[in-house]
């Protein structure tokens, strides 16, 4: 649907110059592998956008964000990622039908951030007062 490989990779590129740059976020990209962070990004848009539909086989972005979220992530971090990606769309006169399948996509993610800014928050606390959370034990069958 996006015209080739070429313009996805012109949005990541975009997308990216907005987001190391937001005053809001940049922080969290300090230290990190620029490079395999937009690798990410490429193929998680590349699959959002393909008529084909790719699978994701990513980390689970609990998990990938953990460390994030000890920094302080929230959800406010995240619709400011969303903010820089529709800048971007618009800015680069995407296709509306586009950023409705990407808006779509992102939406359902939102709830990760807003989970895991709540478990940091309770984490905080419990060590605050001294609670230690139980160690998750694996159940083997």
């Amino acid at each position: 649907q996006v015209n080739g490989e070429d313009a996805l990779k012109t949005v990541i590129t975009v997308f990216y110059q907005y987001c190391f740059t937001d005053k809001r976020i940049a922080h969290f990209f300090a230290g990190i592998d620029k490079d395999r962070l937009k690798m990410h990004q490429f193929t998680f848009l590349r699959m959002v956008m393909s008529e084909n539909k790719y699978k994701y086989d990513g980390r689970d972005l609990m998990i990938a964000h953990s460390r994030l979220f000890r920094e302080g992530l929230g959800v406010c971090h995240f619709d400011s990622v969303v903010q820089n990606l529709l800048k971007t769309l618009y800015g680069l006169h995407m296709p509306q039908d586009i950023i409705d399948d990407i808006t779509a996509a992102l939406g359902p993610l939102r709830g990760i951030f807003v989970e895991g800014e709540n478990n940091e928050k309770e984490r905080q606390m419990n060590m605050e007062r001294g609670v230690v959370a139980p160690k998750k034990r694996m159940i083997m069958d």
